[in-house]
């Protein structure tokens, strides 16, 4: 069993999400700490869904043009 490296809502969790939010937003997507039930931060990131996959078909377009 793997254990956590911090417990939710601990100044590690935070940390990791600022860090995780910069990286999300370094790919040019908006971002924002995630926080559980009990207003904690989770050390997670959330991102829009929708804003997702217009990222990640620009990315595959790009990725894959001229291969016709």
């Amino acid at each position: 069993m793997k254990w956590p490296t911090a417990t939710n809502g601990s100044p590690a969790a935070e940390l990791r999400a600022y860090y995780g939010c910069a990286e999300v937003e370094g790919r040019g997507l908006s971002a924002v700490p995630a926080y559980d039930e009990h207003g904690s931060p989770t050390g997670l990131v959330a991102i829009d869904a929708d804003e997702f996959c217009d990222w990640l078909d620009d990315y595959m377009d790009e990725l894959f043009q001229g291969d016709d």
